[in-house]
């Protein structure tokens, strides 16, 4: 591995152990129980935060990952004001963002299959940045380019 790659996965792991810093503190002030797993995926660091009974954690999820949202970017925040730069960690509570992209991904799917059986242009609810990327990347991989044309978020 080349030394600038050494320093983005070290930075990147630092990132990492200063989230999971901040959101070990978040979770012993709201009481609640549950580890922190640090990963560094698609170049960006990947912190969730797990829990053999995922009950308690919904509050933090929040309806539709609303409360999720708020916390990656305090999270964000609280990296960024420790080492200087800003983040673009991911944080997950419970799976529900790795649920959600299997839901994207069928959602997507589901959409082209309507343009190509009617031709229609389909229109998808609307969606966060998170949302957004994942329905895109999958977009990107279908062939059909009137697909990439003709379905948008309302």
């Amino acid at each position: 591995m080349s030394e600038k790659k050494d320093e983005t996965l070290s930075r990147l792991e630092e990132e990492g152990e200063v989230a999971a810093d901040y959101l070990e503190e978040l979770l012993d002030i709201a009481d609640l129980d549950g580890d922190i797993e640090i990963d560094v995926e698609n170049g960006r660091a990947s912190v969730e935060i797990v829990a053999d009974d995922a009950t308690g954690l919904e509050n933090l999820v929040g309806e539709d990952g609303e409360v999720l949202d708020a916390l990656q970017e305090l999270t964000r925040l609280a990296v960024q004001t420790e080492l200087g730069e800003r983040s673009r960690l991911m944080l997950d509570i419970a799976g529900f963002r790795a649920d959600r992209r299997v839901q994207l991904r069928e959602l997507t799917q589901e959409a082209i299959n309507r343009l190509n059986a009617t031709g229609e242009p389909q229109k998808l609810e609307p969606m966060n940045p998170f949302e957004r990327k994942v329905w895109w990347a999958r977009l990107a991989c279908t062939p059909n380019r009137k697909a990439q044309i003709h379905i948008a978020m309302s």
